[in-house]
C-alpha cells in the first residue's frame, strides 16, 4: 500500500488527566502515515485521484485545536478516525507526541494503527 506521510505538525490542545494540566493548552507533535493507492494520481497527475494532505492537515488541526482530552491515546484515536474520513484513506497510522509531559523525558508518545473496514 502507498503511503503519504505528514511530519511534525504542531499544535496545542487541552490535554491532560491531572487537574492542574486542564488550564492550559499543551503542546502535541503529530505524525500521521496515510496508506491509500496511488496509482491512478501517478497516472493522472490529478489531486482528486489522491488523498489531499493539505486538507488532512487542516483537519487535523481544527481537530485538535477544539479537543478536550484527559489521555493521549483518546487524542490519537480520534485523530486516526478525521484521517480515516477522506474517502481514498485506507489505513493510518498516528503517532501523537505530548511534549515535556514528564521531567525527565522529551516527551511521551503514543502510535495507533486503524483502518477501514474491509479496506485491505
Amino acid at each position: 500500500m502507498d503511503q503519504i506521510r505528514l511530519c511534525g505538525l504542531r499544535l496545542f490542545c487541552k490535554l491532560g488527566a491531572n487537574e492542574w494540566e486542564r488550564f492550559v493548552k499543551r503542546e502535541v507533535v503529530v505524525d500521521v502515515t496515510l496508506y491509500a493507492d496511488l496509482r491512478a494520481a501517478a497516472i493522472s497527475d490529478r489531486i482528486t485521484d489522491t488523498v489531499n494532505y493539505a486538507a488532512v492537515a487542516k483537519a487535523i488541526a481544527r481537530f485538535v485545536e477544539n479537543s478536550d482530552f484527559k489521555l493521549i491515546e483518546s487524542l490519537a484515536d480520534g485523530i486516526c478516525g478525521v484521517c480515516l474520513g477522506f474517502p481514498h484513506v485506507r489505513r493510518v497510522d498516528v503517532d501523537v507526541e505530548k511534549v515535556h509531559a514528564v521531567a525527565l523525558a522529551e516527551c511521551v508518545a503514543v502510535r495507533l494503527t486503524r483502518e477501514k473496514r474491509g479496506a485491505l
